[in-house]
Order: structure tokens, then sequence, then C-alpha cells
């Protein structure tokens, strides 16, 4: 069973587990953009210990999307990529766990190096640089809650 398949299954039979979101935006004081703290309570009025992102769901629609023309080249879906990923890690605001999955090609595929792939070397260093800081002061915050 695919996550799509897993996804409208638990859908169905829990129908409650799906909610509209608050999304915050930044602020701008004096030309210059105040980020979201988003250490602070979830303006959804739920909190969440954590938030598992498949990236499959991420990449395809960045790289290939609905609406408009997709990226000239893979600087443009990357930079999409992260944008969407900080966007949705902003919107849930995990206090606990933030895990990403990131899927490779199947054993079949004739080109061996395209599992190699630097996007996915990309994505890791992505989640290192720039989650791994808001998240380790997140987890001091949480640690001081306790």
């Amino acid at each position: 069973m695919g996550v799509p398949a897993l996804f409208r299954w638990l859908s169905q039979k829990y129908p409650k587990i799906i909610s509209p979101v608050i999304e915050e935006k930044p602020q701008e004081v004096d030309g210059e953009e105040i980020p979201i703290d988003y250490r602070g309570r979830n303006p959804n009025n739920e909190e969440f210990d954590n938030l598992y992102l498949d990236m499959n769901g991420i990449v395809h629609p960045c790289s290939h999307p609905e609406n408009g023309a997709p990226p000239a080249n893979e600087q443009e879906m990357m930079e999409a990529i992260f944008k969407y990923t900080d966007r949705v890690v902003k919107m849930v605001r995990p206090r606990k766990l933030l895990m990403i999955a990131i899927g490779m090609f199947t054993p079949g595929v004739p080109h061996r190096e395209l599992r190699s792939s630097e996007g996915v070397a990309e994505i890791m260093h992505y989640v290192q640089v720039s989650l791994a800081r808001p998240m380790a002061t997140l987890s001091t915050h949480i640690k001081s809650c306790r």
C-alpha cells in the first residue's frame, strides 16, 4: 500500500484527522521581515509532538506543479522543495520530533548512478543546516518546560 492509499484509507475511516490550518505569516516592520517564532503556541490551538514528512509528497509537486510552469533548473526545484518544507514545519510546529523520509529509486532502475543522486545529499544538507539549529533550540526549550 502506497502512502496515498494509506492516507485515503485513514481519512475515510477517521475523517476528523483532517483539520483546517491557520498559517501565520511573517511580520514586516520598517521594511524588514520578522520571521515567525514557531517556538510559541500553535495558532491552530493544537500542539503536535511529531511530524513525519514523506518527501515524495513534496518533491513531486515542487518539480511538476499543477498550477504554473515547472522549475527552470534543479536549483529552482530545490528552492521550491525547501520553501514548501519550511512552510509545512512552521504550520505544524512539531515539539519533539521531525522525521523526514526520503525515498530512493527502486532497485529496478537501469541507471544505477541515479540512486546516488546529488539531490538527496542536498536535501540532507539542508535538513542539517536549516532545521538542526531551530529544532535544537526548540528541543532545549522543550526540556526546560518539563
